[in-house]
């Protein structure tokens, strides 16, 4: 007697993948992946900039509320506490403790932080948040030093005027110079809300790689060095070529190669985000605006 299979038995598929459906499907995810994982780093770091321009805006609230309970005025950059002519860092107050009670609604003094404290102002909107996730190994609860690196920097230069300084001057001795912008509020003298010419052009704060915005002016041809390697020296210093200045000008773009201890000035890409002194923030694409918002004209 001859005994055939269930027709319904005999055409049943196999459970589950095969191997070569599985590879097919493997190869799919991974080809997505491949596609999608440069979008979403893209727009993390789209996201990173808005919030950057966020912090800055919610940073100029704070610089009005301090205005308001101090007649009007700015903060100075820098209040230095000295013994004999010299400065005793520690001491010192920069513009970020000025403003710091009305951001956390605390005046506990930055040099004074506990970790929970360093943390929480590291969470706060001096902080950009670019700047934390390039540089995790800074961490204000450390040392006081730690305070010059916030991300932002305050620009110190409210007197410059497009027919000061000419292209090739010198500056004066930069404590002579930064007494006169309102470095010192000690021994300089505040600058009011008012007295500030071209607010809607005038850079307030910035990305940067100090506490202050630094610069040195450029020659006749507006030449434009290229930024220290953060690593390497984190400010302009006073040997700098014409043209050098501190802002992080490649923050919320693409950093260009390293060439020694410079930055190229070609490649990369530049976008850093600046607050204007009338509370407008914006992402500036051009080293040469950049320049133009800290001395109000280029070259």
């Amino acid at each position: 007697m001859l005994h055939t299979s269930n027709p319904s038995q005999r055409h049943r598929r196999p459970l589950g993948f095969t191997l070569v459906e599985l590879l097919v499907v493997i190869g799919i995810i991974a080809v997505l992946i491949s596609v999608l994982l440069p979008v979403l780093g893209s727009a993390r770091k789209a996201a990173a900039s808005v919030k950057c321009l966020s912090n800055l805006k919610n940073l100029h609230n704070a610089f009005l509320m301090y205005a308001g309970d101090f007649k009007n005025t700015m903060p100075c950059g820098r209040m230095d506490d000295e013994v004999n002519g010299v400065p005793i860092n520690q001491n010192n107050t920069y513009w970020s403790d000025k403003i710091y009670p009305y951001l956390l609604k605390k005046a506990t003094p930055i040099n004074a932080f506990t970790a929970s404290e360093a943390d929480a102002y590291n969470k706060s909107v001096l902080w950009c948040p670019v700047w934390q996730a390039d540089h995790p190994e800074i961490d204000c609860a450390k040392n006081y030093t730690d305070r010059f690196k916030t991300g932002y920097g305050y620009n110190i230069w409210f007197g410059y005027r497009p027919d000061y300084p000419i292209p090739d001057a010198q500056l004066p001795n930069s404590r002579v110079a930064m007494r006169a912008a309102g470095f010192y509020g000690s021994q300089g003298r505040y600058y009011k809300r008012n007295e500030i010419s071209e607010q809607a052009n005038r850079l307030l704060v910035a990305d940067t790689n100090l506490w202050m915005i630094g610069m040195k002016i450029t020659n006749a041809a507006g030449d434009i060095a290229g930024q220290y390697v953060y690593n390497s020296v984190a400010a302009e210093d006073s040997a700098s070529p014409a043209g050098a200045m501190n802002l992080d000008r490649y923050r919320h773009g693409k950093y260009s190669s390293v060439n020694g201890t410079r930055l190229s000035t070609t490649g990369g890409r530049v976008a850093f985000n600046v607050l204007f002194v009338d509370g407008h923030a914006a992402t500036l694409n051009s080293i040469q605006d950049g320049y133009r918002a800290i001395r109000m004209k280029y070259p």
